[in-house]
């Protein structure tokens, strides 16, 4: 591998481009809800004009979705081999900056405004205290999110990973990883007598959470030295519990 090189994209500043930016951005101000001027995919700066006539080319969004068609409006752009989910974000992309836009634009649709957008962004800390849910499986359960989800241990340990998350650490699980408890935690929590428990004494973890996809750099990934390799391995031990006989107590 040689030195690594950000690509800068293909982004051309024309009169045209600016005044669709400036529609585009006078669109979002107007309906309050947030503009990402140049998105990154696979190392590049998105150009929003040119996707945004490649998809109107082929109907919009709703049509290229239908048709399966967003790998076809990747390619243009030339993404590298590894960039495996390319289609899946340019969709992102899309539909959070320009689907909206393509309604009134480019159907002449009324778009009403939307006065309850949701957050950008939150974030949330680890608070001790009783656990005391009954009949139901108590650590965080096995789940995909819509928001990219970076998770950080201050101090302490997490009651959800029994090895590997240790204080300093962090995790990041993008949009609709499927993430959830190591194999220890549920063999654990599954034999537990469901009494009230006082969990996250002596520890300080928290989570942060985004619509935004969030881009780790190449110096954390490749560089650092910091990566857990065997993370997936968390998950190794897990085995199937499914009974399709069972039914709740009365």
């Amino acid at each position: 591998m040689g030195k690594h090189t950000r690509r800068e994209g293909t982004i051309d500043y024309s009169e045209e481009y600016k005044q669709f930016m400036d529609r585009l951005d006078a669109f979002h101000r107007k309906h309050g809800t947030v503009l990402n001027r140049e998105p990154v995919l696979g190392s590049q700066r998105l150009d929003l004009l040119k996707v945004y006539k490649l998809v109107t080319a082929h109907g919009g969004c709703e049509k290229v979705t239908q048709e399966r068609g967003w790998k076809k409006i990747t390619l243009p752009f030339n993404f590298p081999p590894t960039c495996t989910n390319s289609a899946y974000v340019m969709k992102s992309v899309y539909v959070k900056n320009l689907e909206l836009f393509e309604q009134e634009d480019f159907f002449g649709r009324e778009v009403p405004v939307n006065q309850h957008d949701p957050p950008e962004s939150n974030i949330t800390r680890s608070r001790e205290g009783e656990s005391m849910q009954q009949e139901t499986f108590r650590p965080p359960y096995f789940h995909r999110n819509c928001m990219a989800e970076f998770m950080g241990l201050i101090y302490g340990s997490y009651e959800a990973k029994q090895g590997g998350f240790v204080p300093g650490g962090a995790s990041l699980h993008s949009m609709m990883t499927p993430h959830g408890p190591d194999a220890a935690t549920f063999d654990k929590a599954t034999v537990a007598e469901l009494k009230p428990q006082y969990i996250a004494a002596g520890t300080q973890a928290f989570m942060f959470e985004s619509s935004l996809q969030l881009q780790p750099t190449h110096w954390a990934i490749k560089e650092s030295g910091k990566v857990q390799q065997d993370y997936y391995k968390a998950w190794q031990g897990l085995k199937s519990n499914f009974n399709p006989n069972w039914k709740p107590k009365a």
